[in-house]
């Protein structure tokens, strides 16, 4: 299954994760757009001073 891009939403409980949706991307700038909105939260989630 090679080439195949999905969006994945989960919504995290205290004992498991439900799936809230899922969906296919296949035009190349909107998975670049979903790439950089992930990069940034994951940015957002570091601690501050660059502490890990």
């Amino acid at each position: 299954m090679d080439g195949l891009d999905y969006v994945v939403v989960l919504a995290e409980r205290p004992r498991a994760m439900i799936l809230v949706t899922a969906y296919f991307v296949d035009i190349e700038s909107h998975k670049q757009k979903l790439r950089k909105e992930r990069y940034r939260y994951y940015e957002m989630q570091k601690p501050p001073g660059g502490a890990t």
